[in-house]
């Protein structure tokens, strides 16, 4: 795994979120609500008003792993998965 300064700056709880959505994701983001806590989300939608947090980080599974584990986790998470639907 790489050090990724953004990600140390992150609560433990949360970075550990980040590195197992990663592991099934290309990407996730880190919103803080206004109560304060963090969720780790893999899509932003649009919205009609204010919502209640700010997104404060944005990640890539690259970011993240080398392209060994990038492969690695892929292969890990999805391989269960019946995919001939899509």
């Amino acid at each position: 795994m790489k050090n990724c300064e953004r990600l140390n700056k992150l609560p433990k709880e949360v970075q550990t979120k980040v590195i197992e959505t990663l592991k099934a994701w290309t990407g996730c983001y880190v919103e803080k609500h206004d109560d304060g806590h963090y969720e780790v989300s893999v899509g932003v939608g649009l919205t009609k008003g204010v919502q209640p947090f700010t997104v404060v980080e944005s990640f890539k599974n690259e970011d993240i792993f080398t392209p060994e584990e990038v492969k690695r986790y892929a292969d890990e998470v999805w391989s269960g998965c019946d995919m001939s639907a899509w």
